[in-house]
């Protein structure tokens, strides 16, 4: 929208207010890898939230924790825990010695096996697996869209002093960079450019008296004030 042409005592204004998917679809793109897509017979989809710092995925379940601090005996517990309820502590063992070891940090051992055997999709689904003394790195939560469908789990690394600390942060900021559009609001006038949406608290949600608020800021005539806050749409396009 712009006011060419229309009058003359006042400066050239051109403004162009829309929720942006471009925008949104690069957010997305810069801040998740995709672990599994949805499928036919799940409509879900498992995210790994990367932030703008590009934090490396985790490959296998056993990447999610500090296991530094386990023993044989917490691997052992582990092992017969998670065993199938018609195999004996006897098979267990039998089947420990054919892997070597409970645990040796490698794929051959009977834990790292039966840890990493249903992959990272299952344990966003169904839970990680306990083991005593074992940190977790890693949390999960689900997000949901607007639409049937629209579903989605979201593994992140916990960072101290972030809004990851926070899980309800976490989620909300997880569905804005997955379901919403961010708002682009910017006036040209006279051939500079102001971007209105610096003025906004939420850059998801569209606020007009916040705008309004923030054009009575700007170093601009008082008809162009005008001219912007009349022209300021009830709700934007998604472009």
């Amino acid at each position: 929208m712009n006011n060419f042409n229309i009058c003359k005592e006042m400066e050239d204004i051109e403004m162009s207010i829309f929720f942006d998917n471009g925008m949104s679809q690069m957010d997305f793109d810069d801040n998740f890898k995709i672990i599994e897509h949805s499928s036919y017979h799940d409509c879900s989809s498992y995210l790994f939230y990367t932030g703008w710092e590009d934090v490396e995925a985790p490959s296998h379940v056993s990447d999610c924790f500090d296991l530094s601090n386990c023993t044989e005996k917490d691997y052992r517990a582990y092992c017969i825990e998670q065993a199938p309820e018609n195999m004996s502590f006897r098979d267990i063992v039998a089947e420990k010695n054919d892997s070597y070891s409970w645990r040796d940090g490698s794929w051959e051992s009977l834990a790292d096996e039966w840890m990493n055997v249903d992959g990272l999709p299952d344990a966003m689904r169904n839970g990680f697996p306990i083991i005593t003394n074992a940190i977790g790195l890693y949390d999960c939560v689900s997000i949901h869209g607007y639409s049937q469908g629209d579903y989605s789990t979201v593994l992140y690394q916990v960072e101290p002093d972030s809004f990851l600390e926070d899980s309800s942060k976490a989620r909300a900021v997880f569905t804005n960079l997955v379901f919403d559009s961010p708002l682009y609001a910017c006036a040209t006038v006279d051939g500079e450019e102001i971007y209105l949406d610096e003025g906004i608290s939420d850059r998801y949600t569209y606020d007009k008296s916040e705008l309004c608020d923030y054009i009575d800021k700007q170093e601009l005539s008082d008809i162009a004030k005008e001219w912007l806050k009349d022209n300021l749409p009830e709700y934007p396009d998604y472009i």
